[in-house]
Parts: C-alpha cells; structure tokens; sequence
C-alpha cells in the first residue's frame, strides 16, 4: 500500500498527463475491436497510472452482443473523455482526491458498460 501523499504527489505531477496518454492507448485498442482484451485490461490498469491505486479484482466480460458495440461507439465514446477530465479536475483538491481515484479506476464501467 502507497503512502497518500506519495499517490497525491504522484497523480500530480506524473499520473494526470500519464493517466490520459494510457486512457487514449485503451481506447485506441477497444475501438480496433480485434485488440479489445488488452483495452480492457489498460482500463482496469488506470488507478494504477492515475495514482499507483492497486488495481481492482473484478473480470471484465465483453459480451458479443450487438448493445454492447453500440454502447461503446455510441455512448462510451463520448461519455469516456468526459468523466476523465471531471476526474483529473477533481483530483486538483487534496480533499477530494480519494473521490477522483475511484472514477478513474471505474472509468471501465462508463467506457464498456459492463
């Protein structure tokens, strides 16, 4: 477990310009629809880049379901970028830090829908 101000000085100097460079590699692979599982995998990884979160446990089960495609070009295209930057804006007050770790390490939840 990482000391909260080493998380904090780390978010805030490295992990806001790291976390969006990961963010749009993850993107890049889910949209390829081929490279999707490593999408996935870097979207579970963002706390980590964010703030050395560890990362969650949970399995991320891509449905091949038509709903799901129309989630994330449709809907998780747009929605994705938005909750990051309200994160990354967020995490300027030491105070509600903890608040934007935990929507970067969910942003899996609104990009996929799973």
């Amino acid at each position: 477990m990482t000391h909260k101000v080493l998380r904090f000085l780390w978010m805030l100097f490295i992990g806001w310009w790291a976390s969006i460079i990961w963010f749009l590699i993850g993107y890049l692979l889910i949209a390829l629809v081929v490279t999707r599982q490593a999408g996935f995998w870097i979207f579970q990884r963002m706390g980590v880049v964010f703030s050395l979160q560890e990362p969650l446990e949970r399995e991320i089960i891509f449905h091949k379901k038509v709903a799901t495609y129309i989630w994330f070009y449709l809907v998780g295209w747009f929605t994705g970028p938005g909750a990051i930057l309200i994160a990354l804006c967020v995490s300027l007050l030491i105070t509600t830090f903890k608040i934007s770790e935990q929507m970067v390490a969910g942003i899996d939840v609104v990009v996929i829908a799973d």
